[in-house]
């Protein structure tokens, strides 16, 4: 999976924020709001991660089971899809 627009993020406080850049800017307006968990997960899609290393990325990261982690992920890369922000 990859992001289909060319975002940087960035750190605002406590939170992230995903703002595309380049070309993509004037395609996609605006910006997304990100927790920590988003930016592991667009971090990760923009390299190309697959589901299932941003899944064990996750878990790691907080020290999950793999189980309790997979079904979020997935439904948070179903709302990337449905806004038609990633390709597989």
């Amino acid at each position: 999976m990859k992001l289909k627009y060319n975002f940087v993020i960035h750190s605002v406080g406590d939170s992230y924020v995903a703002v595309a850049v380049g070309s993509d800017a004037s395609t996609f307006n605006g910006m997304i709001k990100l927790n920590t968990t988003g930016e592991v997960v667009f971090s990760m899609l923009k390299n190309g991660a697959d589901r299932c290393d941003i899944v064990k990325a996750v878990a790691e990261r907080y020290g999950e089971s793999i189980e309790t982690v997979e079904k979020d992920v997935s439904a948070y890369l179903e709302r990337l899809k449905e806004a038609e922000l990633i390709t597989e």
